[in-house]
């Protein structure tokens, strides 16, 4: 398969995706809903797979590793910072569900963070320092 193939595969699986999730949302079907990302992430692995082509090179890769690097520190900061001001002072009460807001946020840092230390340690022993 060819690069622009590809890339109309990709656009053909994105709005399908798109009108399925908003036809499941719509209809409150939560089936409906996990169905279409599975399927979308199943027709695209499939057809990655089919490219004959190079799709992206090492610039590429290492451009993406630097971005969601740095996403990831500022994500985790501003969220545990946020979250320590919501949950610790009453400056977001005039919010409702501020407490809530900054539990959500102290887990969902957590969780990354936890995810971040699996990953790291994985390719840590594996060599991918």
């Amino acid at each position: 398969m060819k690069i622009e193939t590809y890339k109309r595969v990709q656009a053909a699986v994105a709005a399908g995706i798109g009108i399925l999730v908003a036809v499941g949302v719509m209809q409150n079907n939560l089936y409906l809903v996990v169905a279409a990302v599975l399927a979308g992430v199943g027709v695209m692995y499939f057809s990655t797979r089919k490219v004959t082509e190079v799709i992206a090179d090492e610039m590429a890769y290492r451009m993406a590793e630097k971005a969601a690097y740095r996403a990831f520190q500022i994500f985790t900061v501003s969220a545990a910072a946020l979250a320590i001001v919501s949950m610790a002072t009453d400056w977001l009460g005039w919010i409702p569900g501020a407490g809530v807001m900054g539990q959500t946020l102290a887990y969902s840092a957590l969780a990354l963070l936890a995810i971040y230390a699996m990953f790291y340690s994985y390719y840590g022993r594996k060599g991918f320092k």
